[in-house]
């Protein structure tokens, strides 16, 4: 009898102190990750950068814009001290959000994410940014809701579209200076999957603001696919074979479009044909400096800054006076042609 009242009493202890654990301190509540608004997370390191290990998740590698973006973000964080990896999508959201939760595992301070699909990313990023990961967006701003990530860099998708717009207007007006009104057959290459895309897409219809401007197609790409573009091309070159000017949304599908170009060379007026980009790299580049001898079509592009490397430096916390309220980092909006990206 003694035996089984001390089993019982040495129950009850156990039981007593499970149920203290459970509770925890009255006077000291801390809240559990499920508790805590994602916007009052801070998860920035505030400059610190020795010892911390980055990823960065890309939607695809397979086009230069991302590689040359991942290679200059890699060289910052590893001279800043930091152990860095790199993860591409290829366009599948499923791959990224395994790509994500992976990197929790592997001890991943910081990530810089562009996402495939803002939203289907959403329950993720919250989880990791409760779990202490600090979360930078490049080019998404999640509908300016910081519960996604603890810094953003972003531009004013309108207003890229609007530069994009502005470069062809000009380019018409010095190409075709006597032209009559509607007389500039144009084609709009647009993307209009997301909210930024669309609101892009808005910007590059502003085009039809120059008289002369006619606005004679869109062809509405599902993905940032070159063989969409070019199949786009070759619809174009049967429904429009008059068209002189062609704005494309992206680099990748303004690069996409000049190749599948050439093969319409001799029904082209080459020197009075033009491709005009949004956004920046070294291929699109040389591509517009090939157009000075009208080995390429593409005149000029529109893009946010290209120094990218202010990324970096957003994401480990080096410019947080410059952030708006809802942790974003505004790149300025600019124009390059082909004449200045070849120092003429």
């Amino acid at each position: 009898m003694k035996k089984l009242l001390l089993v019982l009493i040495s129950v009850l202890m156990v039981l007593t102190l499970a149920a203290c654990g459970s509770q925890g301190d009255s006077g000291n509540n801390e809240p559990t990750p499920a508790d805590v608004d994602p916007k009052e997370i801070d998860n920035n390191p505030h400059g610190t950068t020795e010892g911390r290990f980055l990823a960065i998740s890309m939607p695809t590698l397979a086009a230069d814009f991302y590689v040359q973006f991942c290679d200059l973000i890699e060289s910052q964080a590893t001279e800043a001290g930091m152990k860095v990896t790199r993860e591409s999508a290829d366009g599948s959201v499923s791959t990224q959000i395994t790509q994500l939760e992976n990197f929790k595992t592997m001890g991943v301070t910081d990530l810089i994410v562009c996402p495939v699909d803002e939203e289907a990313v959403k329950e993720t990023l919250v989880s990791l940014r409760k779990g202490g990961m600090n979360i930078h967006s490049f080019a998404f701003e999640f509908g300016q809701d910081c519960s996604y990530y603890d810094s953003c860099t972003s531009a004013d998708q309108k207003a890229i579209g609007e530069k994009n717009a502005e470069n062809a207007s000009k380019w018409i007006d010095a190409t075709f200076p006597d032209a009559e009104d509607k007389s500039v057959k144009t084609v709009i290459i647009s993307l209009p999957v997301f909210e930024a895309n669309i609101a892009r897409d808005e910007g590059l219809r502003t085009i039809i603001n120059n008289p002369k401007v006619d606005l004679v197609a869109e062809y509405e790409l599902t993905a940032e696919d070159a063989v969409q573009t070019q199949n786009f091309i070759d619809q174009m070159m049967i429904e429009h074979p008059d068209v002189q000017v062609v704005l494309c949304h992206f680099a990748s599908i303004a690069l996409a479009a000049d190749e599948q170009l050439q093969v319409y060379r001799n029904q082209l007026d080459v020197e009075h044909f033009g491709v005009f980009s949004c956004d920046y790299d070294d291929t699109l580049v040389s591509r517009m400096i090939a157009s000075l001898d009208n080995e390429s079509f593409i005149r000029a592009t529109g893009t946010y800054n290209p120094a990218l490397n202010l990324v970096f430096e957003v994401t480990m916390g080096m410019h947080d006076d410059e952030l708006t309220a809802n942790k974003i980092f505004y790149f300025p909006v600019v124009s390059y042609t082909a004449e200045e990206v070849a120092g003429q």
